[in-house]
């Protein structure tokens, strides 16, 4: 865990610090909170990994690669917050959870490995470059210059979806913007229950 020392020179340069390169398929675009998304293209907390809510002052950020303890694409760690809740859909591969440490927030799983995580307005969780629940479309282009747009399935315009995704990655953020233009939800995980349009419905 030694390499957990690279936080302290992130601003200098992630790949100084990190076995991966730049280059690397889930590497923040300029602007979007680089040293606070700082993460592995597998998602797991090995060697070299800074914690998933580090940076943007102490803030809980939300990266494609999961949130906390919470990793995308891994089982919930034993000891975690987050559990299943009580009642599920039946006859789906598909769960929810929820963790009082995270409010208006829940997750998705395969019942394997976390698939997806969502916050909503209320949340104090960010995602890079400081968006959070509530902010405008303007805010999220601003950040995440390379998005792309969807019109939302039930809400009018200018309700969309913003999905960033890097190229040839799996993983990325969707911004679901409501009828008024802001974003009320922020999703956070891998193709394709990131566009997922009805949780595990």
């Amino acid at each position: 865990m030694k390499q957990l020392l690279c936080v302290t020179v992130l601003a200098a340069g992630l790949a100084a610090c990190s076995p991966q390169s730049a280059s690397d398929e889930e590497q923040p675009p300029a602007g979007a909170g680089g040293d606070s998304q700082a993460e592995t293209a597998t998602g797991s907390m090995g060697e070299g990994r800074v914690p998933l809510n580090a940076g943007m002052d102490g803030a809980l950020v939300l990266t494609p690669g999961g949130l906390g303890d919470l990793e995308i694409g891994e089982a919930v760690p034993e000891g975690s917050s987050w559990s299943e809740d009580e009642v599920q859909i039946p006859g789906m591969n598909c769960k929810t959870l929820h963790s009082d440490d995270y409010p208006e927030s829940y997750a998705m799983s395969d019942g394997t490995a976390i698939r997806r995580i969502t916050v909503g307005m209320g949340s104090e969780v960010k995602a890079g470059g400081g968006i959070a629940p509530g902010a405008s479309e303007a805010d999220v282009r601003g950040a995440f210059p390379a998005v792309t747009e969807e019109p939302h399935k039930y809400v009018d315009a200018p309700a969309k979806y913003l999905t960033w995704m890097p190229e040839g990655a799996t993983r990325g953020l969707r911004f679901e913007l409501d009828a008024e233009g802001k974003v009320n939800l922020i999703h956070a995980g891998e193709m394709p229950w990131l566009a997922y349009v009805e949780g595990c419905a």
